[in-house]
């Protein structure tokens, strides 16, 4: 069967199993999909747990660390679905570091917020 909707389905198959098994980049393709609903509903809150393991999983050099990094803080400036804690608990454990001195004073507001 080579319908379209066979392929799209293998694609995501292929794409959750190399995420469940913490390869980074696929891990941000997940959160990708699940934070624009394409081909899975959309789910905020599913992207921001996946870039959380991106994260926790991938080292800086990795394909996918930087995007993921950029996401997550990106949903945490707005306040969206646990993004925030997210980076706090990555911070705290090691995993990210910010950018600069006032990323650094928003994220020590934030770990103060979640105390």
């Amino acid at each position: 069967d080579r319908s379209p909707s066979r392929g799209l389905g293998d694609v995501y198959k292929r794409q959750e199993e190399a995420a469940a098994a913490g390869e980074c980049c696929a891990q941000v393709g997940m959160a990708r999909m699940c934070e624009n609903g394409t081909h899975v509903a959309k789910d905020v809150s599913g992207a921001v747990d996946w870039y959380q393991q991106a994260l926790q999983a991938g080292e800086p050099e990795d394909n996918g660390f930087e995007e993921a990094f950029s996401a997550l803080c990106l949903l945490a400036s707005t306040a969206r679905h646990g993004a925030r804690d997210a980076i706090v608990e990555l911070w705290r454990e090691e995993h990210i570091e910010p950018r600069d001195e006032e990323e650094a004073e928003q994220w020590s507001l934030w770990a103060k917020d979640g105390e």
